[in-house]
């Protein structure tokens, strides 16, 4: 039988390092994971997984891989119509790096989410290896929690990935009176 004491004991440590971690991130520190998980061994694997969920969820509601505030958005690029087999119907969320719409995929017939780069055909090299390596990210990552990639690619110079769509509130909205407390924060993600 498993100790419930050394289990909450260990979500209150995990919650304590993801807490720490965040706030490096936020003053533009970056963490060092592995001198972290040097320190705590044993929580090393589901510690990389947790902040490997954090990073994928603060691209999706909108901060950038810095934590810091979205950029303006004077030079961001109009969005397409549509993309080849996506119907773009309305914009869910924006943030530093990309804009989020709910889209209907004809040739299956259901609605999805849909990510474009902001500044569209005017993203910079550096802009698109990000949002590369977000849509790599999160596709590698497979839990029933996690919205799954469907697909990555570029239309017109315009790069974006489509995911499943998940309605309820957003992860801004859940937000949006600041953030949460640390252990409630880590049962979250």
């Amino acid at each position: 039988m498993t100790d419930v004491t050394n289990i909450d004991d260990r979500d209150r440590r995990l919650a304590a390092l993801l807490d720490e971690f965040t706030e490096a991130a936020r003053i533009g520190k970056p963490p060092q994971f592995d001198q972290i998980a040097g320190r705590h061994p044993d929580l090393a694997d589901e510690l990389r997984a947790l902040w490997g969920t954090a990073m994928v969820a603060g691209a999706v509601v909108g901060e950038t891989s810095d934590f810091s505030e979205p950029r303006s958005t004077a030079h961001d690029a109009p969005p397409p119509r549509d993309l080849p087999d996506h119907e773009l119907q309305e914009e869910l969320g924006r943030g530093g790096m990309g804009i989020v719409y709910r889209a209907w995929q004809p040739s299956l017939q259901r609605d999805v989410a849909v990510k474009l780069i902001l500044r569209g055909t005017h993203a910079s090299t550096d802009e698109l290896a990000r949002f590369q390596a977000e849509a790599e990210a999160a596709g590698r990552l497979q839990h029933p929690h996690i919205v799954p990639i469907y697909e990555v690619a570029s239309h017109d110079g315009q790069c974006y990935f489509s995911m499943q769509l998940v309605d309820g509130v957003t992860l801004a909205e859940k937000f949006a009176d600041g953030p949460l407390p640390a252990l409630e924060a880590a049962e979250l993600i």
